[in-house]
């Protein structure tokens, strides 16, 4: 299976992605001036105490609310898939971070981006204790110019880099 695989040098972090759920995430670029934000879940596994791998990612929902600059993830469907990748894999499979796009060649995070994720941290450590996360917002481009970071509750946010394609 092909992937990408982004890294933070300074402490061996990485995240990699097949290349196939990248082609399907392509379809939800903001390329056209109408098409509204969309955004889901990622889905993989948890490799040692330094890697995540990307497998599945959910797509946006009847139930969610999307606009040209905004999209807000409210769809049971999100969760009812990460619940059955989790049973079908006996665990390995579960929910490791939030993607989204933004009408925007070099995309960053926007202020309510960053809310929402504190707000997420929140919630995730009430729940199961402090655990990072993945986020990616997709540019209008391709991979390279997307922005991907893993968000670690009090510690806020490291910007990852593509490394490599294999």
């Amino acid at each position: 299976m092909a992937y990408v695989t982004f890294i933070d040098e300074k402490s061996d972090f990485y995240i990699r992605f097949n290349l196939d759920i990248l082609s399907k995430l392509d379809s939800f670029r903001q390329v056209k001036q109408n098409m509204p934000e969309a955004g889901g879940v990622l889905i993989g596994e948890v490799y040692g105490n330094n890697g995540f791998w990307i497998k599945d990612v959910t797509f946006p929902g009847r139930n969610d609310v999307s606009s040209r600059i905004r999209f807000i993830r409210q769809d049971p469907k999100h969760q009812e898939i990460v619940d059955e990748w989790h049973m079908k894999s006996n665990g390995t499979m579960q929910y490791l971070g939030e993607w989204h796009s933004h009408p925007q060649e070099k995309p960053s995070p926007s202020l309510i981006d960053i809310e929402s994720w504190r707000n997420l941290a929140l919630k995730m450590d009430s729940q199961m204790g402090s655990q990072p996360f993945l986020l990616l917002i997709l540019s209008m481009g391709d991979i390279h110019k997307d922005w991907i970071a893993i968000y670690n509750g009090k510690m806020g946010y490291k910007i990852l880099k593509t490394i490599s394609f294999l």
